[in-house]
């Protein structure tokens, strides 16, 4: 009988059970650097801006996962993911100007959610141009107005904008017309303006300032613009100087008239052209006539008018008034009246029959003679002081028989007369000349 035994091993396999995974552990301690931001487009920005937001992971010890949004047509352009405990990361947004005027960036991560609200502002910016250069060059009238086209300008392509606020400080000068402008987006328009000086302005004055332009719409976002100009006068009669206004009567009393030129500087102290009329001159003891005048006085200029006096010759010494009206053919232009003196003055001219006089040949121990007649001869004034001296020739065998008066009465003569004598001492053949100089006071 067989008996079996048998032998029984048996394996234990030895199991070490690995302890429980902990679940992984996140935090809440993170946050954004902002939590509203308005963003404005400016001219030249282009279709977009781009905004970036801080966020920081304030646990020392746990990471945070982050994701972040936004709508509206506006984007994200970039953001950190997962950051490390204690790091700063960046949201990088990008705002469409063709997007919604506000957007809602929201950031998940921890559990929380942290957002930050934009306002998106896309306002009208205005500019002008084509004022015109009378603003700065030519002045606008005290207490006038001036109208120019100007143009108005949307230059900043994102809004349009119907009317606007117009305010500012232009001191001495008040603009109108603005107001009214519509313009589109990127576009222009032409509007009428007007521009007022004060009334009360001194002549080149400075005026004008800065403009505040604020487009209705809806957005308070201004513009400057500059405008400086000076206050100017119209065009008005300023001095009436006549050159020379003196008559000297250099003809024989005889002669009845005599007629002299003059001209007369007529000044425009305005800062417009004045169209020039002419002088009316009043009637009186002096005739003029105009000989030659200009159409137009420029501005702040004289220009001459000259003119033809005639007076009686029997008019005595002195000052006579000449007058008349000076005149404008535009009818704004006030008057202005003439009152110019003016002084005549005789004067006195001494002449001779003959300045050489001439004997002939004289025999030794013959005598001859001759004379000539000195004459005050315009007939105005007396001549006084009258001497004759011999200025040239020999001391001898020349006798003055008569000599002329102290006295020349106007419009008078005198005879003076000589006698020659030769001795026998003379050199025979010879020719002898003597030359007498005939004074008067004032000639």
């Amino acid at each position: 009988m067989f008996s079996h035994r048998f032998l029984l091993t048996l394996v234990v396999l030895c199991l070490v059970a690995a302890a429980p995974t902990a679940a992984q552990t996140t935090t809440t301690s993170w946050g954004l650097d902002t939590d509203s931001q308005t963003v404005t487009f400016e001219p030249g920005d282009g279709d977009s801006l781009q905004h970036t937001v801080e966020v920081t992971n304030n646990d020392a010890n746990e990471s945070v996962s982050l994701t972040a949004t936004i709508g509206g047509g506006h984007s994200i352009v970039s953001q950190p993911g997962q950051l490390g405990p204690g790091e700063t990361g960046e949201i990088v947004v990008e705002l469409n100007a063709d997007g919604t005027e506000s957007a809602t960036l929201e950031v998940d991560g921890g559990g929380k959610t942290e957002r930050v609200d934009y306002a998106v502002q896309t306002p009208a910016y205005v500019e002008l141009a084509d004022i015109p250069d009378w603003v700065e060059d030519s002045g606008v009238l005290r207490g006038d107005s001036r109208t120019a086209t100007v143009t108005v300008e949307e230059v900043g392509g994102y809004s349009g904008f119907t009317g606007m606020s117009v305010g500012g400080d232009t001191d001495g000068l008040d603009v109108s017309g603005l107001e009214s402008a519509s313009v589109s987006a990127g576009g222009s328009t032409t509007v009428q303006v007007r521009f007022i000086a004060d009334s009360d302005a001194a002549q080149y004055d400075d005026i004008g300032g800065t403009l505040q332009l604020d487009p209705d719409d809806g957005l308070p976002r201004q513009r400057e613009q500059t405008l400086e100009s000076f206050v100017a006068y119209p065009a008005q009669f300023g001095s009436v100087d006549m050159d020379p206004n003196r008559i000297t009567f250099d003809e024989p009393r005889s002669s009845d008239q005599i007629t002299k030129t003059a001209e007369i500087g007529v000044e425009n102290t305005g800062d417009r052209q004045l169209d020039f009329r002419g002088i009316q001159f009043d009637s009186g003891q002096l005739d003029v006539t105009t000989v030659d005048q200009p159409r137009v006085i420029p501005a702040s200029s004289t220009e001459t008018v000259e003119v033809e006096i005639t007076a009686s010759t029997g008019l005595g010494e002195g000052e006579y008034t000449l007058t008349g009206t000076v005149e404008s053919s535009d009818a704004s232009v006030a008057d202005r009246n003439l009152n110019e003196p003016v002084t005549i003055e005789h004067s006195i001219r001494m002449g001779v029959s003959s300045e050489r006089a001439a004997i002939g040949d004289i025999p030794i121990g013959n005598t001859d003679s001759t004379g000539v007649t000195v004459s005050e001869e315009l007939g105005y004034r007396d001549v006084q002081g009258v001497n004759m001296r011999l200025a040239d020739g020999p001391g001898d065998w020349i006798t003055v028989t008569s000599s002329p008066a102290d006295t020349i009465r106007s419009g008078s003569s005198q005879t003076v007369n000589y006698r020659v004598e030769f001795p026998p001492a003379a050199d025979i053949g010879t020719t002898y000349t003597w030359t007498y100089v005939i004074e008067g006071d004032n000639v």
